[in-house]
Formats: structure tokens, C-alpha cells, sequence
């Protein structure tokens, strides 16, 4: 057991982890795909199906949800939706399909949802009723009910995988990287495009490309954004290398950053907010909620120290945001480049923090 808590503490270095997941990344393949997971239950200590609090998780993504409808000024009932990000247990598409979608297309680079992991899912939202009827407004109470039924009869019916997805409408889609390029688009356009901490895991030339074909091909003209940003180095996730400050990522030159830190198991891009603000606008989307999280200990620290080249023009307290919550939305009529956000506006909200409380709050309640 000591033996195994040491080569557990030496993987969870920055530097080895690194190393050890580039080494994998050469690997072809389900065979890389498989030691890279292996390599993170090491990291995180068990497996990894088990480590989440269901309870939160289902509260925040209809906490996301509810705001996205409230400030893009959309109803999810009808809606074909978009989602990058599958993940492990497909908590958000199930709270998708109860909130009335029409359609939900969803990607992952791997295919992560086990049905171990989904029925789990499934059980957990069923164990939930309260908080599951804030999804719908009264008069989409209905559909709500017969979804729920629905999520009933195939957990107590012990459905596969295949015919849990077809029940909810999903289109569970694998490409690496998210890319649309392989599959034809949709039957009807994409009216939400969503993704929970996902955006940030997507090396920036690939992004912007499926961005661009995304928008060309499977969007609609009125289409709403909701993302969750995770801005900081993967690296220095909390059950990773708590030692490595998480914006230290910021000092590489582009070179460092995509030869030697981002590779296929750990891809990242250093996109600021203000970045994926205009990202957005690009395609013709204007805010409607922005809000930025930030430590006022990393603008110090940010302002102290001379950074890569690339953020040289950039203000500290830009550069500092490290969780950001942006709700985006196009009018059919706008023309790309057009939108400009002013961050001075309502639409915006900031919020300081001390990251260190919160590590550890969540380090007692552990």
C-alpha cells in the first residue's frame, strides 16, 4: 500500500504526469486511450465513476441550463441541441432530455459512457424529483412528466446503452478533438450549442476550424451559446499538482506550450476569456451573461512577472480570469464581426474569490 500511495504521489507531479501521458500519446489508438485511463484513476486515487457528487453535479447543470434560458431568452423544449463533452456519466443530456429537447446531438473524443455510468446517472436524476422539476416552466410541466416516465420504464426495463440514447434523442457522435468533419450535419439545425469545461481542453487551431464548420453547416441563425470555462492549466487541477500555480501555464512561448504541454491526452489551449469572447462575436453572436471568475492574488502575481509574448497586451485582470460562464446568442440578422461586447455593460458580472479558501472548504468537507 505504501508502494502504491508513492508511485500515485510521484504521477500526480506536473512534470512527470506530462511526460508519462506524451509517452501514451504515441501509443495507437484504444490501446493509448486505455493506459491514459489507467494513468488517471492512478492520479485521482480509484476509479473514476465513483468520484462525483451527483447531488451538485445535477444541481449546477440545472443551474445552467435555467440561465441560459433566462439570459439567451430560449425555452429547451423543441430545441435540437449541441452538445462537446459527453463525458464520463451524461448527467446533461439526460437533464436535456427532460427539459423537453427536441434532438441532442453529442460529442466526446472517447467513448467515456459506460452503462454502468449512465444507469447511474439515471438512477441518481430519478432520486432527485425536486430539483428536477426546476428544469420546466408549469406549462412545459407535461412533457416533463412523461419524460420522467420514460426515464422510469427503461431504468426499471434495464435497457442497453443503444436504446437509452435512442429513448432520449441523442446522437452520441466520436470524433477526436469534437470534430464535426466526419459526420453529416443534422436533419434540422443546431439551435443550442453547449459544452461544460470543455471549450479550454481543445487546441486553439482545431477549435476555431470546427467552430467555423460548425457554424457554416449545422448552426441556425438564431443560435444560442452556453459555455462553461475552466481557464488554467489541467495540470494543476486539484487532484493533480496542487504545488504548480495554476496560470504558470502563461510564461511558455507557443513553441513549449504545443510541443511539450499539450498533447493528445493533455490538449489545452491558453484562450483567454476576452479571446473566446471574440471568438464568439466572430460568428456573429452577441453576450447576453458573462461572468468571470477571479483571484485577486493571480493579478499580483500576473502583474509581477513578464509573460509569453503572446500576452503582452493584455491587462492582468484580463489575463487572471480562471472560471467564466459566457451566454451568447445571434440575431438572424446580424453579420459576422459585427457584434462588439462591452465588458463595462450590465452584461457582465465579476466575482472575486480566494482560491485557497475554496481548496480548503472542499479539502475539510473531503
Amino acid at each position: 500500500m505504501r508502494t502504491f500511495s508513492l508511485i500515485r504521489k510521484l504521477a500526480r507531479n506536473w512534470r512527470v504526469k506530462v511526460l508519462l501521458q506524451n509517452l501514451i500519446g504515441l501509443l495507437p489508438g484504444a490501446l493509448g486511450f486505455r493506459l491514459n485511463e489507467q494513468l488517471t484513476r492512478l492520479i485521482r486515487g480509484g476509479a473514476i465513476e465513483s468520484r462525483v457528487n451527483f447531488e451538485a453535479r445535477i444541481r449546477s447543470g440545472i443551474e445552467n441550463l435555467e440561465l441560459m434560458q433566462s439570459t439567451c431568452g430560449v425555452r429547451i423544449r423543441n430545441k435540437c441541441i449541441l452538445e462537446w463533452g459527453t463525458g464520463w456519466h451524461g448527467i446533461d443530456i439526460i437533464l436535456f432530455y427532460l427539459a423537453g429537447a427536441r434532438e441532442i446531438y453529442t460529442f466526446d473524443h472517447h467513448g467515456h459512457l459506460s452503462y454502468p455510468n449512465f444507469r447511474k446517472s439515471i438512477q441518481q436524476c430519478l432520486e432527485h424529483p425536486d430539483m428536477l422539476k426546476l428544469l420546466g416552466t408549469e406549462s412545459e410541466s407535461a412533457v416533463h412528466d412523461e419524460r420522467i416516465a420514460v426515464l422510469k420504464r427503461v431504468y426499471v426495463d434495464k435497457a442497453p446503452n443503444s436504446e437509452l440514447l435512442k429513448a432520449f434523442n441523442v446522437h452520441y457522435l466520436i470524433a477526436p478533438d469534437c470534430s464535426p468533419e466526419r459526420f453529416n450535419g443534422p436533419s434540422v439545425k443546431i439551435d443550442i450549442f453547449y459544452s461544460n469545461s470543455v471549450l479550454q481542453r481543445i487546441p486553439e487551431s482545431i477549435l476555431v476550424t470546427n467552430l467555423q464548420r460548425l457554424n457554416k453547416d449545422w448552426f441556425s441563425s438564431d443560435i444560442s451559446f452556453f459555455h462553461k470555462l475552466d481557464l488554467f492549466d489541467a495540470n494543476a487541477l486539484r487532484h493533480v499538482d496542487q504545488s504548480l500555480w495554476r496560470l504558470h501555464y502563461l510564461y511558455y512561448s507557443d513553441f513549449t506550450f504545443t510541443k511539450l504541454i499539450s498533447g493528445r491526452f493533455n490538449s489545452q489551449n491558453r484562450l483567454r476569456e476576452c479571446e473566446f469572447i471574440r471568438l464568439f462575436e466572430m460568428l456573429g453572436l452577441s453576450a447576453r451573461h458573462i461572468k468571470s471568475y477571479i483571484d485577486r492574488e493571480d493579478v499580483k502575481r500576473i502583474a509581477k512577472h513578464k509573460l509569453a509574448a503572446r500576452f503582452k497586451d493584455y491587462l492582468p485582470e484580463e489575463l487572471a480570469v480562471t472560471h467564466s460562464l459566457l451566454a451568447f446568442r445571434r440575431d438572424p440578422l446580424s453579420q459576422p464581426l459585427s457584434c462588439h461586447t462591452d465588458l463595462s455593460r450590465s452584461v457582465r458580472e465579476i466575482e472575486y474569490y480566494d482560491y485557497q479558501t475554496v481548496i480548503d472548504r472542499k479539502s475539510n468537507v473531503a
